[in-house]
Formats: structure tokens, sequence, C-alpha cells
């Protein structure tokens, strides 16, 4: 895993207020980052849609999971990012307003 990416998971594990992330847990977020890595953005449209339908039963814990997918665009380039956007807005339109 890169140092950049290291870097990238530390600071995500910061904003999920888990200060000092240990390198388990940076090897198993790095791994998740991995696992989408090369979805197309169909692949990644329906997962987001299913992880958001079951997400949205608790709103508390949705809200959070919305920030973090939000906050998790440092692992993106640009077109991704406006793709994602995209997603979130269709997904929740309230995360736009922040």
């Amino acid at each position: 895993m890169s140092e950049k990416r290291d870097n990238k998971i530390k600071e995500f594990m910061k904003f999920r207020g888990n200060v000092e992330p240990s390198n388990g847990e940076i090897n198993i977020l790095g791994q998740m980052a991995s696992k989408y890595e090369n979805k197309s953005e169909e692949e990644l449209f329906d997962e987001l849609q299913r992880l958001n339908g079951e997400m949205a039963k608790e709103k508390e814990k949705y809200k959070r999971n919305m920030d973090s997918i939000d906050h998790m665009k440092g692992f993106l380039d640009e077109e991704q990012k406006r793709k994602l956007d995209k997603i979130i807005d269709f997904l929740n339109p309230s995360v736009k307003e922040r």
C-alpha cells in the first residue's frame, strides 16, 4: 500500500473519531478501497443504492455514513469525485447543504 493512501486512511480515521488507527485498520480500509477501485460507474451506483436502502433505516447512523462517504473523496480523482457528488445528491439531496 502506498504512503499517500496510508495518509488518506489516517485522515479518514481521524474524521471518524479514531485518532490513532492501527496498521491493521489501515490495511482493512485499504482493502475496502481497493475493492471498489476498478468497478464501473454502474456497479458502484448499484452498490450505493443497495447500501442506501439499508443505511436509511437508522437516521443518525445514516448521516454519519453519508458524511464518511463524502469524506472519502480524498481517494478519488476529479472525475470520480464529480460522479460521486452526483450519486450522493441523488441518494441524499440534503448532503450538499452542508
